[in-house]
């Protein structure tokens, strides 16, 4: 959390331009205002990376269907 807790604290506490600050250290001014709105929705907590894992899979079986098919394997 150190780099997110700096970007963070040199907009909101020393007043720095998202902008300017982005530009000088080669950030991307999108990272930063998505950073802001998560400090603003949840203090510093909400600045921990979050896992880029989907949360459901589309195209998985459903399990009942799935016991279904290796029955039926098992079967013939």
């Amino acid at each position: 959390m150190g780099l997110e807790r700096c970007v963070v604290d040199a907009v909101v506490l020393e007043h720095r331009s998202p902008r300017e600050f982005a530009r000088l250290h080669g950030i991307s001014k999108g990272w930063i205002y998505q950073l802001l709105a998560r400090f603003r929705e949840g203090g510093y907590e909400a600045l921990s990376r979050r896992s880029r894992r989907p949360r459901s899979c589309s195209h998985q079986v459903d399990p009942g269907l799935r016991a279904a098919i290796l029955q039926l394997r098992r079967e013939l």
